[in-house]
């Protein structure tokens, strides 16, 4: 149902203190299912990406809290026009 890639490089990115890509696919055949488990997923990236953020802050000697940079990029891969006739298929 639902797909991560974490690149090899991803911790050594962080720890240099740059940004780091994680691709998250996501089965939408049953679509109320995917949602939640994208709901999931968005969760728990925001929440990581709030730890790494503290961290780097308490790091740095700052005070203060910024929102977390977590973006959630959504991409259809088999109707990308959206046409509501590819997305039902009859009983």
């Amino acid at each position: 149902m639902i797909g991560v890639e974490i690149p090899s490089d991803f911790s050594r990115k962080l720890k240099k203190g740059d940004t780091g890509s994680v691709q998250i696919l996501v089965d939408g055949t049953e679509s109320n299912t995917a949602l939640i488990a994208l709901g999931y997923v968005g969760r728990i990236l925001s929440e990581v990406s709030t730890a790494i953020l503290v961290e780097r802050l308490n790091r740095q000697g700052m005070i203060g809290f910024e929102e977390a940079g977590v973006t959630l990029q959504d991409r259809t891969w088999f109707n990308p026009s959206f046409e509501s006739r590819l997305f039902y298929v009859p009983g």
